[in-house]
């Protein structure tokens, strides 16, 4: 009986090793199909809200600003898209905005025009800021960078979050180069790291991602990726950077500001946290074009 016992035990182990390595088996196919399928593969929430806003709002908006360039405005804490502002504002000359580095707050100015391009709309302001990279927010007596993101090394938990990030996609490309690394604080409940990574292995198809991670590793998502298989014809594969947490539409919340750059275009996207999807969406976006 004794041998029986063992018996039907290593059956029913062997049924569960089968039935794992199907699944393991399909989810692999899955994705090797995906990939034949789809030459680039770009995932990041996206919402429409701030093109939503009533005119109203957009009438009332003052304008966010990033390094001359008006990604978006900004009124009772509601964000207004880019057109809508520059259609519908009546807050464009002399609006004075508070001015923030990577270093935090670093004075003020004054809007003196807003000039409409082709592809984006460019804020000529009463001070020539040629150095820093910065945003510009309407005037407040808040600091909207009250707790700065620091940026530390590269640990192996930072590697193995942004492996458990990209789950079934590591199998596209399995390889991790971690570019940066964020500690970044959104509010005093949530405070995550924010890592820009990319593949290290470019034989074949390539990533570039952003995710976040809490401190203590139990959760780790995806906040920006984008794949392409062939990186020789890659002109709009998207790199991805994380350049400033600030709190922009005076919430208590921080958004964070990622820029994409490809071939011939540089994008900034603005995100905010959002507690019932626990990921970040982006709110608001410009893309300009680069010079060839």
């Amino acid at each position: 009986m004794g041998y029986s016992k063992n018996k039907l035990k290593m059956k029913n182990s062997m049924k569960i090793i089968l039935v794992i390595l199907v699944l393991l088996l399909v989810t692999g196919i899955s994705i090797l199909i995906m990939a034949n399928i789809k030459d680039v593969v770009t995932i990041g929430k996206v919402s429409d809200k701030a093109d939503s806003v009533s005119e109203d709002i957009a009438k009332n908006s003052k304008p966010i600003i990033v390094d001359n360039i008006v990604i978006g405005g900004v009124y009772n804490n509601e964000f207004v898209s880019a057109d809508k502002y520059v259609a519908y504002s009546s807050n464009k000359i002399n609006t004075e905005m508070n001015v923030y580095t990577n270093r935090g707050r670093s004075g003020t100015f004054k809007i003196n025009n807003i000039v409409k391009k082709d592809t984006y709309t460019q804020a000529v302001t009463s001070s020539l800021n040629v150095i820093d990279e910065y945003i510009a927010i309407p005037s407040s007596d808040v600091n909207a960078m009250a707790i700065l993101p620091v940026k530390v090394d590269p640990t192996s938990e930072d590697y193995g979050s942004v492996k458990k990030a990209l789950g079934k996609y590591i199998l596209l490309n399995n390889s991790v180069n971690i570019s940066s690394v964020y500690d970044v604080s959104i509010n005093l409940d949530n405070t995550f790291k924010i890592i820009c990574a990319t593949s290290s292995d470019i034989k074949g198809g390539v990533y570039s991602t952003v995710i976040f991670t809490n401190p203590n590793r139990t959760k780790s998502k995806i906040i920006k990726y984008s794949y392409i298989k062939d990186r020789n014809n890659a002109s709009n594969f998207p790199v991805y950077s994380f350049e400033f947490a600030a709190d922009l539409n005076n919430d208590s919340n921080s958004e964070i500001i990622i820029r994409e750059v490809t071939e011939f275009d540089l994008k900034y996207d603005v995100l905010e946290y959002n507690k019932k999807d626990d990921n970040f969406v982006e709110i608001l976006s410009t893309t300009l074009k680069l010079e060839k």
